[in-house]
């Protein structure tokens, strides 16, 4: 990656990390219900940074579009196979 400053390196890396616990707690979520200690673990995670919060509703978004338009391709799919 190239960077004009080290403290944008850092950023971008820092962001980078973010997303991926987003993801990573999201798809716990996915899973079912979570322990109690699991889901105190992930409200802290929450907690500890607006970023935090702003990736998860960013994540949650972006999943929820993705689920609206698969039943779009799908039905492409089912016609063009007729």
């Amino acid at each position: 990656m190239d960077c004009y400053e080290e403290s944008e390196c850092r950023d971008v890396y820092k962001m980078t990390l973010i997303m991926e616990e987003a993801a990573r707690w999201y798809f716990h979520f996915e899973g079912g219900d979570l322990p109690p200690a699991k889901r105190a673990s992930y409200l802290s995670w929450l907690k500890a940074s607006p970023l935090h919060i702003a990736e998860m509703l960013r994540m949650r978004l972006f999943i929820s579009r993705l689920h609206r338009a698969a039943p779009l391709d799908t039905h492409a799919n089912q016609s063009n196979e007729e």
